[in-house]
């Protein structure tokens, strides 16, 4: 069996609970609107980029097609910002068993590593 020259690996899924991350922070930026989402908008950003998911769950919640520009910057830019405390400071992310030692084998071997996170 050949050596692969790259291994991949989606964040999102070696690091359990993120997906509560980002469902935490879609709906942290519209209760900036004073707007509770159901579980199904809530669902929607997550594996988009910031921008992009605000987008997809202002225009399924509004039906908007157009919203305004700094209200979508300001909505993703507070839905950034609970992503990334809840990562800083969550004591419930766990990484996958063996990830990290996995991740060195695999240098060693010559294999490029690389993480995307959809952001």
């Amino acid at each position: 069996m050949k050596t692969p020259a790259l291994a991949l690996f989606d964040l999102n899924a070696i690091v359990p609970n993120l997906v509560g991350a980002y469902r935490q922070g879609v709906a942290a930026a519209f209760r900036m609107l004073d707007e509770e989402l159901d579980e199904e908008l809530l669902t929607m950003a997550v594996g988009l980029s910031y921008s992009e998911g605000v987008r997809e769950v202002y225009n399924a919640h509004f039906s908007n097609p157009w919203p305004d520009e700094q209200r979508l910057f300001d909505l993703s830019e507070a839905y950034r910002k609970v992503v990334k405390r809840f990562v800083q400071f969550s004591a419930s992310l766990n990484g996958v068993p063996y990830l990290l030692s996995t991740l060195q084998d695999l240098r060693k071997s010559g294999v490029k590593v690389g993480l995307c996170g959809g952001s």
